[in-house]
């Protein structure tokens, strides 16, 4: 599944290059979201600050389930893969952000033990469920 949902593709594939082409029309699509985020090291946790723009014709709210994500993954390899999810947070948009109103958020992950934190990298993101549908990703940036 990519994209929460506008692409999915089961059974047995040619995985790096279908996958590889799923992403790449993802990132083809517009971005219905202008998100500037940056992030620092508190102790051992992860706090990031986020300023999202609402590009879409869509007012984001609590109806329609509207979130601002932050992921951490680190570079390291475990079972099949070279990278982990050590931490995923999120904070409702309670308060409707009309098309073209801006707000921001701060999103702080619980302590990350145990990682090389040379080796994180950090993706800030939003989505929402529009009525009887999966969410469509608006908007994610890697930092």
């Amino acid at each position: 599944m990519v994209d929460s949902g506008n692409q999915i593709t089961h059974g047995y594939e040619d995985f790096y290059n279908v996958y590889k082409a799923m992403v790449d029309t993802a990132l083809a699509r517009p971005a219905q979201a202008d998100i500037t985020a940056t992030w620092q090291r508190v102790g051992d946790k992860v706090r990031f600050d986020v300023r999202l723009t609402n590009l879409s014709l869509v007012t984001l709210s609590s109806s329609n389930s509207a979130t601002v994500h932050a992921i951490v993954y680190e570079d390291v390899h475990v079972a099949d893969t070279d990278r982990f999810v050590r931490a995923a947070v999120f904070s409702d948009i309670t308060s409707s952000l009309a098309p073209g109103a801006t707000a921001s958020f701060v999103l702080e992950t619980a302590d990350l033990s145990e990682v090389n934190w040379d080796k994180l990298h950090f993706i800030v993101l939003a989505d929402y469920y529009p009525g009887g549908h999966l969410p469509p990703m608006i908007c994610s940036r890697p930092l």
